[in-house]
């Protein structure tokens, strides 16, 4: 067989040599066609005795397979018609073998578009209906200016077509309105199949539209029923398609406003406590300064021999310490003693120095005696005011004092244990 082949090849090649020198090529073409004819020829007969012997292999021939019936029986089926079986008949050849096609994902996301039809038919007329209108109007004008016939009915002609030209212009626009609004519509559908709820920056992402703008926009979709279904969360942040994501996002709300009141409450608890420890530090160096008044108004008046101005110093230590045993039972009444502790306390500290060193004073002269009876009069003053200090630390407390009285006397009376 190569030998034939390799003889075929010298043939062909000096048939189109002897063709290019004489330039004739009918005696090349027939050589070609002549041995295309043989490689077919040869072809047929090696299939037509490969089909002979498949066949003494197989079995009976085709022919007689055919005279046995359509199908024969399982053991004589023809493999090779086995695809013309009817289909209640074929068996399946293996069912776990067969491929597996992925389960199509459920669009969760209902969607209900609104004015599609009028948006169409809006845009279409309206845009015809635009075109015709500009183009009669410039042929108006254009004969309004040729014929020049009565001004009045020129410009109600122009006026008219002026008036209907803008009439059309807002019927397409109403129709593209609608085409836009369905036409996001379907875009964000798109990006929310198969999903049980969108974040609107995740949306942003795919659409390409801001945050901003998809919350306002998808916010009037949800009014005008276009998403049915769906919810939006207070914070416009994600839209939610199922009743599920729905209530998952409503008890991680109640779960995070529950938290956010733990945490106010903690905070106030720590605000209160850091408050108490600055007040309880602030009330200790407090007291402390206000012994040291104390010891100083305590060794004044050892040094002060007179009856009279003892007796009112002793009022007076008395009247200072009730305040700053006051202010321990209250701590929250400490703003209150800003002026007392910078300026009342040292003033009366040093008045008291004062007299004593004229007391001390073996002749005192005229301005001594008067500056003496200056302070001794001044004490008094201080002694009213710092009884009006005391009685406003204790405001408060009496206060409530007098509202539990109240409260417990109606409580007692209504109960009928005491009479009016």
């Amino acid at each position: 067989m190569a030998q034939d082949d390799l003889k075929i090849g010298e043939q062909l090649s000096k048939d189109l040599k002897e063709a290019v020198e004489s330039m004739d090529f009918s005696k090349f073409s027939e050589t070609v066609s002549d041995t295309v004819n043989l490689t077919l020829r040869e072809t047929k007969e090696r299939m037509e005795r490969r089909t002979q012997e498949f066949g003494r292999n197989r079995g009976p021939a085709p022919e007689q397979r055919r005279n046995t019936g359509v199908y024969g029986t399982a053991a004589q089926a023809d493999p090779w018609t086995e695809h013309l079986r009817p289909r209640d008949e074929i068996r399946p050849v293996n069912q776990s073998k067969q491929r597996q096609l992925p389960p199509k994902v459920k669009s969760v996301v209902k969607t209900r578009p609104q004015g599609r039809a009028a948006g169409i038919l809006c845009t279409i007329f309206g845009g015809m209906g635009l075109f015709g209108c500009v183009l009669t109007t410039m042929f108006v004008i254009m004969g309004v200016a040729i014929t020049q016939p009565d001004f009045a009915v020129g410009a109600s002609m122009i006026g008219l077509f002026v008036v209907l030209t803008v009439a059309f212009a807002l019927l397409m626009g109403v129709g593209i309105h609608y085409n836009r609004k369905n036409s996001r519509l379907s875009l964000y559908a798109r990006y929310m199949r198969g999903k049980e709820f969108i974040t609107f920056k995740e949306l942003a992402g795919r659409t390409g539209k801001t945050e901003d703008f998809l919350a306002k926009d998808i916010k009037k979709m949800l009014e005008c029923g276009m998403f049915p279904g769906s919810r939006m969360d207070e914070e416009q942040t994600c839209l939610m398609f199922t009743d599920e994501a729905y209530k998952q996002y409503q008890e991680a709300r109640q779960a995070y406003a529950i938290r956010q009141e733990e945490e106010k409450r903690l905070a106030l608890i720590q605000e209160e406590e850091e408050k108490a420890l600055s007040d309880s530090a602030e009330l200790k160096a407090m007291i402390e300064r206000g012994d040291e008044f104390l010891k100083k108004i305590r060794e004044a008046n050892d040094g002060i021999p007179g009856v009279e101005i003892s007796r009112k110093i002793d009022n007076l230590e008395t009247i200072i310490r009730q305040i700053f045993k006051a202010i321990r039972e209250n701590p929250d009444e400490i703003d209150e003693m800003d002026k007392f502790m910078e300026y009342y306390l040292p003033t009366t500290v040093k008045l008291l120095e004062t007299y004593r060193r004229f007391d001390q004073v073996a002749s005192p002269g005229e301005n001594i005696l008067s500056a003496k009876q200056e302070i001794e009069k001044t004490l008094d003053t201080i002694e009213r005011a710092f009884l009006s200090l005391l009685d406003d630390l204790y405001q408060n407390s009496a206060f409530d004092a007098e509202a539990d009285a109240a409260v417990l006397k109606t409580m007692l009376e209504q109960e009928g244990l005491v009479k009016h």
